[in-house]
């Protein structure tokens, strides 16, 4: 079973119920993934995390795994009994860890690794033996190694109970610390997976509607597209905010795209053309454009740039361009400036690279004409500053313009701004909002978007007659 992987390389991403070979390599960026052993035995993982299968276990180098045991596999009294140096593999299933070895006594528990190597086991149902490790640091652990921890001797623990494996400052020694189980760290129960993911997001869909009601009653709010279809007019994006439908977005191109969890909707682009055409007629000395995009790749030409929020063409004042270009710095160009026709507010050295291809990013930016600066942020976060020649007459006034890609409209092919992912949410404020209430909107906001989204591309959904 799989919920939002995101895989560290897309070749070894798996797909749900494929069978997974001993040795075989999990390494997940986010997300979760369960495995079900030919024994019985399941296994949650937690992303981050780096986890190598076993017949009757795994090496967990980093990160967190949940275990379950219903039925082991036939034990050998002898084999439990056998001398700590043995080099045999356990019968039982075990998790190894740089640290420690986990090994189930008829058990439901969890093992978290730290980045330093450092392993906690936690006892949820059940019993489980600990036994420190030895050998090269960094090497997986063998079960039954002698260790530096109590005369090495293996820890039990029962339900409720908990032990850290740390290595002291040098890195030679081992010591154990004991402690409660932490139930709450490990929520997601092995055979239950599916159940907790649906819990999880119908919950997060129900937090985003109340932050999404609380957001449209702000007075200073332009325009704020939620993109939730309006089953009456399947091709309508509809301004929430209080300036009414005037303001209403329209899908150009693109199709209907499945967002970042159930009930949640996006526009997808691919072509030059697809987005959703506003008309954004108001004019304000003072501006901020904030919105959630994926980004699936980026143009492939040098000089080349996508949209995010562009007036069509620069025809008339106060026409704004916000875009992105191949390197991935943001831009925002303005018309009305005395400096010149077409005016840079500024660019941030911050890029939507390759290593955020296919993750939801919230992106903003917030400009003061009269004052002749421009901020740029990224989740929330101050990512540059810029100054530029300030105007006391000069003001904002996007006009008709394209969320996402900008078509040719007549022009030549080289003045497309082609974007390829999707937009799930933008918003238009006639203030300058300060970086307080911009980190206020991406924590609110971005419930549903926690870094656990696919690399996978979502398929377009032609029809909302699927829903």
């Amino acid at each position: 079973g799989l919920a939002n992987c995101r895989w560290a390389n897309a070749r070894d991403a798996l797909t749900d119920a494929t069978a997974v070979s001993q040795g075989r390599k999990c390494t997940l960026l986010s997300g979760m993934m369960e495995i079900t052993y030919r024994s019985g035995a399941r296994v949650i993982l937690e992303g981050p995390c780096d986890y190598q299968v076993d017949p009757a276990g795994g090496y967990l180098r980093l990160g967190k795994l949940t275990a379950r045991v219903e039925k082991s596999e036939k034990r050998n009294p002898k084999s439990e009994n056998r001398s700590p140096l043995s080099p045999l593999p356990s019968p039982l299933f075990t998790v190894r860890t740089p640290t420690a070895t986990v090994t189930d006594l008829g058990t439901e528990f969890g093992v978290e690794v730290d980045a330093r190597g450092d392993a906690a086991a936690h006892v949820l149902q059940g019993k489980i033996e600990v036994r420190p490790a030895v050998g090269d640091r960094g090497a997986p652990a063998k079960h039954g190694d002698a260790s530096d921890v109590a005369g090495n001797r293996p820890i039990r623990l029962v339900v409720g109970q908990s032990v850290r494996v740390v290595k002291d400052a040098d890195g030679h020694k081992l010591h154990s610390v004991p402690g409660k189980a932490d139930a709450a760290a490990f929520p997601a129960r092995p055979g239950h997976l599916a159940e907790y993911v649906q819990q999880q997001r119908s919950g997060l869909f129900r937090r985003w509607q109340a932050y999404s009601e609380e957001l449209r009653k702000r007075g200073d709010l332009l325009a704020y597209y939620d993109f939730q279809p309006d089953t009456g007019e399947p091709l309508a994006v509809r301004n929430r905010a209080a300036t009414g439908h005037a303001f209403d977005g329209w899908i150009r191109g693109g199709n209907w795209g499945v967002g970042s969890l159930p009930g949640k909707w996006a526009v997808r682009c691919t072509k030059p053309g697809d987005g959703v055409h506003v008309e954004l007629s108001a004019k304000c000395r003072q501006i901020t454009m904030a919105l959630w995009l994926r980004v699936d790749a980026l143009p492939k030409d040098e000089d080349r740039e996508f949209g995010l929020l562009m007036s069509d063409g620069w025809s008339g004042s106060g026409r704004t361009h916000w875009t992105i270009r191949r390197d991935g710095t943001v831009w925002l160009s303005f018309t009305g400036l005395p400096t010149g026709d077409a005016g840079n507010l500024g660019q941030s050295s911050v890029t939507v690279g390759k290593n955020d291809l296919g993750r939801w990013r919230f992106l903003a930016v917030a400009s003061d004409l009269a004052q002749g600066k421009t901020r740029f942020y990224v989740d929330g976060a101050l990512a540059a500053e810029k100054a530029f020649a300030a105007s006391d007459s000069a003001e904002f006034d996007i006009g008709p313009a394209m969320i996402g890609n900008w078509n040719d409209m007549g022009q030549p092919p080289a003045d497309n701004r082609v974007l390829s992912g999707c937009v799930e949410e933008a918003m238009l404020f006639r203030t300058t909002l300060s970086e307080k209430e911009i980190h206020w909107l991406f924590r609110r906001g971005g419930l549903s978007r926690d870094g656990g989204n696919s690399a996978t591309p979502d398929k377009p959904v032609e029809s909302l007659g699927a829903k």
